[in-house]
C-alpha cells in the first residue's frame, strides 16, 4: 500500500480523499482538517497507517484497510506566496536568484513539486494526468517542437500564464531558462553543504554572494526520491539542434546536483515529473546610457527587461518629454538644457533614470573640431575627423549595433532591438538608414551629420592615399584625399556577442583591424562595413552581423 499525499495538506486544495480497500471513500474538507500525519512513516509506505485530526478528533486508518490517500480540488488558482529575497551573485547578465524555492519559506526547504508548466503540485506525476498531453508523451498539446510529438506550435519557453513562479510570486520573478541555469553553473563556485540537516549545494557567485539549493529529489508517479540528488526545472523544453541531436522533445532542461560531492550539470527530465523550482528575477533595465540630443530630435529607448508595464516622466517637460508605447520610451527634445528622464515599472515598483543634455538645433552634439572636413572627393562628401562618441581622432568612440543609436553592455541577438531575440527574427529597416531614426550619427550628433553609405565608403577608400601610423599610442590608418586633407581612423576592432572582436588582437594594436559601419544593409541580418588594417588592403564590402557593435564615422553630404 502506498500513499499519494505526503506531509501537510497543500494550502490550495479543497480537502483530502481517503480511499479504502473496498472502494469506499471518505472526504475531509480543508476547513475541518487541523492536522495530518503518517504513523511510522518510512519513505512513502504507510506501513503503520495514517492519522488525520478533524474538528479536534483524531481518526486512524490502518495500513490494512487503506488503498490510498489523495487530495482533491486543484483548480481554485490565484495562489500568492511571499517571494524570496533576490540575491545578486554578480553574474554577467546581472540576473538575480531567489534565496529559496517556490512553496518554501527558507533556503533549505524543498518547496512544492510541479510538473513542467503546471501551476499546482499534486499527488501523482505521470503522463496520464499531465496538463499538456492527451494521456501519453507522444500526444503533447502545447510546447511542441516536432510533429511526431503532437501538433507543433514552436513554443520552446514557458509563457507567463504557465510559469508558476510568475503566477505565485509576481514582481519580475520567473522560472529560469536553460541559459540562466548554464550561467549559474558556469560562473559560480560550488560547495557541498548541509543546512539544518538538509544536504545540498551552495553556489557562490563572482561577487561572493551565494544561494543554497537543497538536494530535493523529484516525484515520478507517486514516488518521491528525497535526500538524494537535486533536480530543478528550467523554463525551456529540450529540442533538437545540430549540436543537440540526442534529446527527447517531451522533456525539459533541468539543472542536476548529484552524488555526495559538488558535481553539477545540466540534464533533462520528462515534463510530467514533479520537480521544484528556484526562480530568477528580471529587474528593470534599459538598453541606453546617458546621452546628448539636439533640439527637435527624437530618441527611442528600448526597455530590455521588466514586466512590460511601464511609465515615463521628465524632470522638465519644457526641455524634453517622455512617452511610453509598449516596451519603448520615446524622448522628444524641446529646448536646450539638462533633463532627467525617469522610467518606472508599474508592476515591479522599480525605476531607472537617464540624464540627457539637449543642445541647440544649430549647435548639434559633435565636438567643435570634428569637422566636417573636405577631402576633395568627387561626390563632395565631407568626413568627420573622429568617430561618433569620441573627443579626439585616435579615440574609438561609441560602438553601436547597426540601426541602434545607443551604447550597450552586451551585443547578442537577445539584446538587439530590431529582432525578437534571435537572428532569424531580424526586421528590415529599409534599403538605407542614413538620415533616419536608425542612424546613430544623425540621432546623436544631429544637424546634417549622417552615416556614410556603402558607396561613400568605397569612394573614400578608392580616392584616398592610405598609410598606417600611430597616434598617442593607438595604431590606425590615415586617409589622405585628392586635395591633401586627411583623416585618421583607429584600429578599433569591434564588439560581438562574446566581447571584443577583431582579426587578431585588442583594439588599437598594430595587428588589429579598424571597422566603421555604413548605412547600407547587406542582407536582412547583416550590413556593409569598412574594414581596414595593417595586414591587408582593406575591404569596402565587408559585412558584419547587425547585432555586432562597430564605431560610426559620420559624413555631411554635399
Amino acid at each position: 500500500m502506498t500513499v499519494c499525499l505526503v506531509g501537510t495538506l497543500s494550502a490550495y486544495a479543497q480537502g483530502i480523499v481517503v480511499t479504502m480497500n473496498d472502494g469506499t471513500e471518505q472526504r475531509f474538507s480543508e476547513e475541518t482538517i487541523q492536522e495530518m500525519f503518517l504513523s511510522g512513516y518510512d519513505g512513502i509506505d504507510l506501513s503503520k497507517g495514517f492519522t488525520i485530526k478533524v474538528n479536534g478528533e483524531e481518526i486512524f486508518f490502518s495500513a490494512e484497510e487503506l488503498a490510498k490517500v489523495s487530495v482533491y480540488g486543484y483548480e481554485p488558482v490565484n495562489i500568492k506566496e511571499t517571494p524570496a529575497e533576490a540575491i545578486d551573485l554578480g553574474l554577467p547578465s546581472g540576473r538575480k536568484w531567489a534565496s529559496y524555492n517556490v512553496g518554501a519559506t527558507e533556503p533549505e526547504g524543498y518547496g512544492s513539486y510541479f510538473a513542467w508548466g503546471e501551476l499546482f503540485d499534486k499527488d501523482t506525476y505521470e503522463w496520464s494526468n499531465y496538463k499538456y498531453c492527451n494521456g501519453h508523451r507522444y500526444s503533447l498539446t502545447k510546447y511542441v517542437d516536432r510533429s511526431s510529438y503532437g501538433r507543433m506550435d514552436g513554443q520552446r519557453v514557458l509563457l507567463p500564464e504557465d510559469d508558476v513562479a510568475q503566477q505565485r510570486w509576481g514582481g519580475g520573478w520567473r522560472t529560469p531558462t536553460h541559459e540562466d541555469q548554464l550561467e549559474l553553473i558556469s560562473n559560480c563556485e560550488k560547495t557541498a553543504e548541509e543546512v539544518n540537516g538538509v544536504k545540498g549545494t551552495r553556489f557562490t557567485g563572482p561577487n561572493g554572494n551565494s544561494i543554497f539549493l537543497p538536494k530535493s529529489g523529484y516525484a515520478a508517479l507517486n514516488q518521491w526520491t528525497l535526500h538524494r540528488d537535486g533536480y530543478y526545472w528550467s523554463s525551456t523544453i529540450t529540442y533538437r539542434t545540430p549540436a543537440q541531436t540526442l534529446v527527447d522533445d517531451y522533456s525539459a532542461w533541468i539543472v542536476q546536483m548529484y552524488g555526495s560531492n559538488t558535481s553539477t550539470a545540466y540534464s533533462s527530465m520528462e515534463r510530467c515529473y514533479g520537480l521544484p523550482i528556484r526562480p530568477v528575477r528580471d529587474d528593470l533595465s534599459i538598453a541606453q546610457k546617458d546621452t546628448n540630443m539636439t533640439v527637435g530630435s527624437v530618441l527611442v529607448f528600448p526597455v530590455m527587461t521588466g514586466s512590460k508595464h511601464y511609465a515615463a516622466s521628465s524632470s522638465d517637460p519644457s526641455i524634453a518629454t517622455a512617452t511610453v508605447e509598449g516596451c519603448n520610451v520615446t524622448v522628444t527634445a524641446i529646448s536646450s538644457g539638462e533633463v532627467i528622464i525617469t522610467v518606472s515599472d508599474t508592476e515591479y515598483d522599480q525605476s531607472v533614470t537617464l540624464n540627457i543634455i539637449v543642445n541647440g538645433a544649430n549647435q548639434g552634439n559633435a565636438p567643435e573640431d570634428a569637422g566636417p572636413l573636405d577631402l576633395g572627393l568627387p561626390s563632395g562628401t565631407r568626413w568627420a575627423t573622429m568617430n561618433v562618441g569620441a573627443k579626439a581622432p585616435e579615440e574609438y568612440g561609441v560602438y553601436y549595433s547597426w540601426g541602434e543609436t545607443f551604447e550597450k553592455d552586451q551585443y547578442g541577438w537577445e539584446q538587439y532591438t530590431h529582432c525578437d531575440g534571435s537572428r532569424s527574427t531580424c526586421k528590415s529597416l529599409g534599403d538605407n538608414i542614413s538620415g533616419t531614426e536608425y542612424d546613430a550619427a544623425h540621432v546623436v550628433w544631429g544637424g546634417q551629420w549622417c552615416m556614410p553609405t556603402a558607396e561613400q565608403v568605397k569612394e573614400l577608400f578608392d580616392q584616398c592615399q592610405r598609410k598606417h601610423e600611430q597616434r598617442n599610442g593607438v595604431y590606425g590608418t590615415v586617409f589622405t584625399g585628392p586635395n591633401g586633407n586627411s583623416i585618421f581612423m583607429p584600429f578599433s576592432g569591434y564588439r560581438g556577442e562574446y566581447g571584443n572582436g577583431g582579426v587578431a588582437s585588442m583594439p588599437g594594436d598594430f595587428w588589429s583591424d579598424g571597422f566603421i559601419w555604413t548605412s547600407t544593409p547587406a542582407s536582412n541580418t547583416t550590413a556593409y562595413s569598412l574594414k581596414f588594417g595593417a595586414m591587408g588592403d582593406g575591404n569596402t564590402k565587408n559585412t558584419n552581423d547587425r547585432n555586432e557593435a562597430l564605431p560610426v564615422r559620420a559624413v555631411v553630404n554635399r
